[in-house]
């Protein structure tokens, strides 16, 4: 494999729920985190925005994110072609605030880490997550998909996908996999046909709830730590357009019901924790019963 042509995709979800992703290269050294004084040359204004930031060609990029609990140069990293290295920064390069946390787990203040794609790197315990995946060209073209679609594959084709690094999104069911492949999917990483592929009409619907019962579980872990300020973060989350609309067309009355409960808990000005505890639980209860019930 030609190093030159080798790059990595980084994707993350803005603060509008949208999907972003920037493509790399395989040997550049870069910082993701809240701007300097000095970026604020560059461009870098926002004070409380994210924003990608490339020494070498003095370019910054916002992330659409806005997060204080994201630390100046919060997280600094450097691809290669046998893997990333990844470091909680900070600005004095001593280690953020609120940490680094590689696939949930965290890192030293200040620690340095290689991994390998596709890997999960969350700033902050509860902040945003950035995934970073390879893009490996192919001489022989091997799958033919749309991008930005759920597909629901047989299990073996689906891990096939997901080892190759070309989903944004996969969810793991008993026998198959719901994946979304990266945006762009064309080129040198064009895909050949792949016969007898199982579409599910129900793919997005269930992605869709798979991610809210996610929030909904981190929203109970900050709950049953006592985190009120980070629960309540969590669960704005699940005010989202797509979130809402999943909850419409669902035509539960008990999940609508449920749902604005845990919404309205969570606006008060003091939050009792023991009753947004019951109706988080409940409503993620409802959730997986009526996932597990979609063909």
């Amino acid at each position: 494999m030609k190093h030159s042509l080798f790059r990595y995709i980084v994707l993350w979800t803005n603060d509008e729920g949208e999907e972003c992703n920037l493509e790399v290269s395989s040997s550049i050294g870069f910082f993701i985190g809240r701007p300097t004084i000095e970026l604020a040359k560059l461009g870098a204004s926002d004070y409380t925005g994210v924003y990608f930031y490339f020494p070498s060609e003095k370019r910054v990029n916002h992330t659409g994110i806005r997060d204080l609990r994201v630390s100046m140069l919060h997280l600094k990293v450097m691809t290669t072609p046998e893997g990333i290295i990844v470091k909680d920064h900070g600005p004095k390069g001593e280690g953020s605030t609120n940490g680094t946390f590689v696939n949930d787990i965290r890192l030293g203040k200040g620690e340095k880490r290689f991994v390998k794609p596709s890997v999960r790197v969350k700033l902050g315990s509860s902040g945003p997550i950035f995934t970073f995946l390879a893009k490996k060209p192919r001489e022989k073209p091997m799958f033919s998909l749309e991008a930005n679609v759920p597909h629901e594959l047989p299990l073996g084709i689906g891990k096939r996908l997901v080892n190759m690094g070309f989903t944004s999104e996969v969810k793991f069911l008993p026998n198959s996999v719901v994946v979304v492949l990266k945006p762009h999917v064309s080129g040198e990483t064009d895909y050949a046909l792949v016969n007898s592929v199982k579409l599910s009409e129900n793919a997005e619907k269930k992605l869709t709830m798979y991610k809210l019962i996610d929030v909904l579980g981190d929203a109970l872990l900050h709950i049953k730590s006592g985190r009120v300020d980070d629960a309540r973060v969590t669960l704005s989350k699940i005010e989202l357009k797509q979130y809402r609309r999943l909850i419409e067309n669902l035509g539960d009355e008990n999940v609508v019901k449920e749902y604005s409960n845990v919404i309205f808990l969570t606006k008060q000005r003091e939050i009792y924790l023991s009753a947004l505890e019951n109706h988080v639980l409940k409503l993620k209860t409802m959730l997986k019963e009526l996932v597990n019930k979609l063909s």
